[in-house]
């Protein structure tokens, strides 16, 4: 199985704050949206010849990610695209890594499905199915 790095997840209290200062560092952004199911404003940020940067701010207390960003900024996960997500999902079961909810679809990857899994020792990731 092949896992290709899609993006880096980092979570920030503040996206607008967050923006300048990945742009002071050439970072452009490339798509903005707001997923009302799971309480978070997202963007994805890019530069050439670099993996995409996905910025994650929750928008009220009940989000999911609140009291992870509530810490500081921070990275977050690692984004992996994969080919097929439910062979993914098993093989890495198999491996001791646990998902943490079932796929759903993403509202800034065109809907495309997503887990996201952790294991004890390289912390979250998130899968993508291409």
């Amino acid at each position: 199985m092949e896992y290709n790095v899609h993006h880096f997840g980092f979570l920030t209290t503040n996206l607008e704050k967050s923006l300048s200062g990945f742009e002071v560092l050439g970072w452009k952004l490339h798509s903005r949206c707001v997923d009302h199911n799971r309480g978070i404003e997202l963007a994805i940020i890019c530069k050439e010849k670099e993996q995409n940067i996905e910025l994650i701010m929750p928008l009220h207390e009940n989000a999911a990610v609140k009291k992870s960003a509530s810490i500081t900024n921070n990275f977050y996960h690692v984004c992996y695209e994969v080919e097929n997500l439910e062979e993914s999902i098993s093989y890495l079961k198999s491996k001791g890594y646990i998902p943490i909810k079932a796929p759903e679809p993403a509202i800034l990857f065109q809907n495309r499905q997503v887990v996201f899994l952790i294991s004890k020792f390289s912390g979250m990731i998130e899968l993508l199915e291409k």
